[in-house]
């Protein structure tokens, strides 16, 4: 054992745990029947040390029933035997894991699946409290064929009353909806599904948003969805949720492309760039997808404003405006943002459609469409269009003139942007092209606007697209997701996952918690300082925002106070209104800090304020 884990586990040796593991609200997702079944053992003892009391397992069907009807469950019931002595629950998640082919789609093999989850669910059932009924049926990936709500009904009927037969004390779990889909689910309740399934169950992993902007206004979605089908009081829980630190497909093509076109426009680095931080309208340029910092890291000089100063931004002052990499824009602030790019402004756009969508305070987005193209001379192209000769994904891309050596790898989705909008005076540079057999598009560009408009626009399309975070970031929103959750009334949360594949670069090999020797990345250690304090026994968090500054509090087992202070993107000075006696501060990774609580910095880490039974704090300014 490498000293640097020695030292890991000693530090949380010391943390304790005062209720059974069934009771914590902390939990992860591994994969003890496959890739991590020869280090299990070695992980239960992890998953204790880190304070999680709960570990999500799935039993793969193929290697259970290699052949129909013959079956052999040696792998998971060696898992259960080393799970009994860490006092770590599983839930247990049974469907659409390595699924045999005599089984797939399943919900035209629905008795084969059945009898596969009855065995499990007599062999285990008293061995677990809860089982999750499949994974992501809004997925075509894991349904094998176009996702319907109302099969899925039918297939939950069916496998509650089997589990329910088998397993009488086992409380049924509704498969984990991708997305936090309302829709989905309310059409599964229109099935008369209310019935089957004791635990509703979401993964809306926020890909492109940081949990404050939207993860409540989910919850909070399906919450009310389960509400108007009588059933609002049932727990709620999140059995994924997480980011990868593994390697964006296009690193570094973002601040090259807008270094490049921003030279075009004659904008040099000494020039100050604007950049939305507006905690009101729940509005940042910055996004776990793409940081200011990896879009113009040669842009030193910047300036943060609010939306409602837009209308005063002068371009003398600030020559460009770097909008959010979501295509989302508040409706009610594009005249704005049109007034500001018709006095000669430069708007960056760096992913997506641009104002594809209306953004809302509460986190929420309607799709709107080209409705505003037009108005900004930007005219587009993609797949989906009727008529449109545009290819869904390209085989290449190619420089555009004057635009050597930007360097991206064709991946995902493709839209295409050209001058179809344009005026009298006006220009399309391409920064790139896409290519697909003879097709070529412009999948990034600049339009030179000299008409009814002055000033420029610079797309980049789909090319920077990036579901990946560095490890830090991944460590500084592990807790804020967390909390954010609970105050929202989630009862159990499960991180996915426990453990880097790192069998490719890409995305879905660095989700975890550790590396794959077991090493603890940073979420790893922060998720240890989170149970540690919030442990199991501790009051659902009171989570409010102050201005830039949010703040979560708790009562512990112990009777004393906890407060978690943080902000969104940017450190910001804290003047805090405090009563009793805080008695540590300690930082994400479980640092201890000597902080004033009267008067601080928060930042994107969480500073946790740890106190007695009277201890509060409140920021006021």
């Amino acid at each position: 054992m490498q000293p640097f884990r020695i030292l890991f586990y000693l530090a949380v040796l010391g943390a304790s745990f005062c209720l059974p593991a069934a009771e914590s609200p902390h939990g992860v997702c591994a994969h003890l029947c496959r890739g991590e079944f020869a280090d299990a053992e070695e992980e239960f003892g992890i998953f204790r040390d880190l304070g999680l009391g709960a570990v999500r397992v799935s039993i793969p069907w193929k290697i259970v029933e290699p052949r129909q009807g013959e079956w052999d469950f040696r792998i998971p019931d060696r898992v259960f035997e080393l799970a009994e002595p860490s006092g770590v629950e599983i839930l247990l998640s049974l469907g659409c894991d390595q699924t045999p082919a005599w089984g797939t789609p399943v919900s035209r093999h629905q008795e084969a699946f059945l009898s596969f989850l009855r065995q499990c669910a007599e062999r285990y059932g008293r061995k677990v409290r809860h089982i999750e009924i499949f994974n992501e049926p809004n997925l075509l990936r894991f349904w094998q064929e176009p996702p319907n709500p109302e099969a899925y009904a039918e297939l939950l009927k069916k496998a509650a009353a089997v589990v329910r037969r088998s397993a009488p004390n086992v409380k049924i779990v509704y498969g984990g909806l991708d997305g936090a889909d309302a829709r989905y689910l309310e059409a599964t309740l229109k099935s008369g599904v209310a019935d089957s399934f004791d635990i509703m169950n979401i993964h809306p992993y926020q890909w492109y948003h940081f949990p404050e902007s939207k993860l409540a206004f989910e919850i909070g979605r399906i919450r009310r969805t389960m509400e108007r089908y009588g059933i609002g009081e049932r727990p709620l829980w999140i059995t994924e949720i997480g980011l990868s630190t593994g390697r964006s497909r296009n690193s570094g093509y973002a601040a090259k492309a807008i270094a490049a076109a921003l030279g075009a426009l004659g904008i040099s680095p000494e020039r100050r760039i604007a950049v939305i931080v507006d905690p009101d309208a729940n509005y940042y340029t910055d996004s776990p997808r793409i940081r200011t910092e990896e879009m113009i890291p040669g842009y030193r000089n910047r300036r943060a404003i609010a939306l409602r100063e837009l209308p005063k931004l002068e371009v003398r002052d600030c020559p460009a405006l770097l909008l959010c990499a979501d295509g989302a824009f508040p409706v009610a602030q594009v005249p704005a943002l049109l007034d500001y790019c018709r006095r000669g402004g430069t708007l960056i756009f760096p992913f997506g459609l641009p104002l594809y969508y209306d953004h809302t305070p509460d986190g929420g987005r309607t799709q709107i469409n080209d409705r505003f193209m037009k108005e900004f001379h930007i005219g587009w192209s993609s797949w989906w269009l009727r008529g449109s000769a545009a290819p869904k994904t390209v085989d290449r891309y190619e420089d555009a003139e004057g635009f050597p050596g930007l360097g991206a790898n064709p991946f995902g989705l493709q839209v295409f942007f050209h001058d179809g909008n344009l005026e009298p005076g006006d220009r399309f540079l391409p920064l790139l092209w896409g290519c697909r057999g003879t097709f070529r598009g412009a999948v990034g560009g600049i339009y030179r606007l000299n008409s009814s408009l002055k000033g420029n626009i610079i797309v980049l399309g789909n090319v920077t697209a990036s579901d990946t975070v560095s490890e830090t970031l991944q460590a500084q929103l592990l807790p804020r997701t967390f909390l954010i959750a609970m105050g929202a009334g989630v009862k159990r949360l499960f991180h996915y996952c426990f453990r880097d594949g790192a069998m490719h670069p890409w995305r879905e090999a660095y989700f975890g918690l550790m590396n794959r020797q077991n090493q603890p990345k940073p979420a790893g250690i922060a998720c240890r300082t989170l149970t540690r304090q919030f442990p199991a026994g501790s009051t659902m968090p009171v989570v409010r925002r102050h201005g830039a500054v949010y703040t979560a509090a708790w009562t512990r087992p112990d009777g004393g106070r906890t407060v978690a202070v943080w902000s969104v993107s940017d450190e910001v000075p804290v003047e805090a209104r405090v009563t009793g006696k805080s008695s540590a501060i300690v930082d994400y990774l479980g640092r201890e800090r000597a902080e004033n609580p009267a008067g601080f910095r928060a930042g994107p880490g969480i500073l946790y304020f740890v106190g007695d039974s009277n201890f509060s704090l409140e920021p006021v300014r």
